[in-house]
């Protein structure tokens, strides 16, 4: 009988899980084997790149990208009056070149569907109708849905909308008691 069969149970199921872990992991070597990103302080692994595409946009909450590459970010507090960055990247460069400030409340959740760019803050989700080569959406949200309470803690309003256009609205409560 060889010697590692005769390792305690438990022992010889720990290294039979981890060898079938590792077995697994398609991307091991990049895991042990990171690299520094070329813009900025981040490790990533081998086969990822990052770049910085603007670094003084506000304290950004949730990004969505557009299908054209425009990037909307919703920010924790106003910058500019605006609770909203919309960025347009230079294919050459990589980096904003067009930074535009929009909507009247900070936020956390942001998301585009169906030709709507949604966004939520603390008491309410509205929706942005999004205009074709434009940046910028048109100026007047539509509320879809209000009367959230506000919490000294876990107020912020994270949401996801599914493929059949169902909204679903994080709540956190009100405390951690």
């Amino acid at each position: 009988t060889p010697k590692f069969l005769k390792l305690p149970g438990l022992l010889l199921t720990l290294l039979a899980v981890v060898f079938t872990l590792l077995l697994l992991s398609s991307n091991i070597r990049a895991i042990l084997n990171p690299v520094k990103s070329t813009d900025g302080e981040l490790i990533l692994p081998k086969g990822f790149t990052s770049t910085v595409v603007a670094d003084s946009v506000g304290q950004g909450r949730h990004i969505a990208v557009n299908t054209n590459g425009d990037i909307y970010v919703s920010l924790a507090r106003l910058k500019n009056g605006n609770g909203i960055a919309a960025l347009r990247v230079n294919n050459k460069t990589g980096k904003a070149d067009i930074i535009k400030y929009f909507g009247s409340a900070p936020g956390t959740g942001i998301g585009i569907y169906n030709g709507y760019l949604y966004f939520s803050s603390d008491t309410m989700v509205m929706r942005y109708k999004l205009i074709p080569g434009e940046l910028l959406p048109d100026p007047k949200p539509e509320v879809i849905a209000r009367g959230f309470k506000i919490n000294r803690q876990h107020g912020a309003k994270s949401f996801t909308i599914d493929n059949q256009g169902n909204l679903y609205v994080n709540v956190g409560a009100p405390a951690n008691a």
